[in-house]
């Protein structure tokens, strides 16, 4: 089993340095998109603000259908990829280099997104993460929506745990094992990627391992009601896993923003 040790607790600073479209889960962007849209019921224009966005798929895929977005990442590699595709495209995607905590928007999106995690549960502990929460609810106006998941249910990950799962495209093939540090609430995430190269051999790296918080629905629930952020609907994996949530081992949030939110 890996331990806390075996992790650098500023892992999130470096971590995520897929710069391509070729990660298994790029192929669902455009049915992510579909379902923030349904969700927030879009029709017209909106202010969405995507952090952790990465690359800034799914904030291309937004500006495509004619929203105002800005998208927020802490790896500049990343989000250089996203500018030169936002240029190559003629989209008008604002890409900003930040920490989610140094933002300061104040009631100016209808629509906030932490996409693939969006970096929930990644900070140094729960406070640090309570501030991420505190940062999304500022930046919506009254009535906005915030839509995060896929995030990995701690209900159900601490039955299960240790496992493993794939996920797979054409190229990449990604193994992950997770195991639970039941008194941290955290997991340990470690991934061996094999990528195909262009002779068709498999080439394989394992990552170096990284630890982070998970939530139960029922807890980022009650975080989500503490900045006044009130609940609509929980699901399982859009269009691609349809059992209860409580059965599912990810499962996504959408709320709405309250009237008022008094915030530190």
């Amino acid at each position: 089993m890996v331990s806390i040790e075996d992790t650098d607790p500023a892992w999130y600073k470096t971590a995520w340095q897929h710069t391509d479209n070729e990660v298994p889960w790029s192929q669902w962007t455009t049915e992510d998109v579909d379902f923030i849209s349904k969700c927030a019921a879009i029709t017209s224009p909106a202010r969405i603000l995507d952090l952790a966005c990465g690359t800034g798929r799914h904030s291309l895929e937004l500006a495509r259908r004619g929203h105002s977005v800005v998208a927020v990442d802490l790896e500049e590699k990343l989000l250089a990829v996203g500018r030169a595709e936002a240029s190559r495209a003629g989209l008008a995607v604002n890409f900003i280099h930040a920490d989610v905590r140094d933002l300061s928007f104040d009631s100016r999106f209808d629509i906030v997104l932490n996409i693939w995690e969006g970096a929930i549960g990644y900070l140094e502990n729960d406070r640090e993460n309570e501030r991420h929460f505190e940062v999304i609810a500022r930046a919506l106006v009254a009535g906005g929506h915030h839509i995060a998941g896929p995030l990995y249910n701690a209900d159900w990950v601490a039955r299960s745990a240790p496992l493993q799962f794939w996920r797979m495209s054409e190229t990449v093939a990604l193994l992950t094992r997770i195991d639970w540090l039941s008194g941290r609430r955290q997991i340990v995430d470690t991934c061996t990627e094999f990528r195909r190269d262009e002779d068709l051999r498999w080439r394989m790296k394992v990552s170096q391992p990284v630890c982070y918080r998970i939530y139960t629905p029922a807890e980022l629930v009650g975080l989500l009601a503490r900045v006044n952020l009130r609940l609509v609907d929980l699901y399982p994996e859009p269009a691609r896993q349809p059992a209860p949530v409580e059965q599912s081992m990810e499962y996504w949030v959408h709320s709405v923003k309250g009237p008022r939110c008094d915030l530190p």
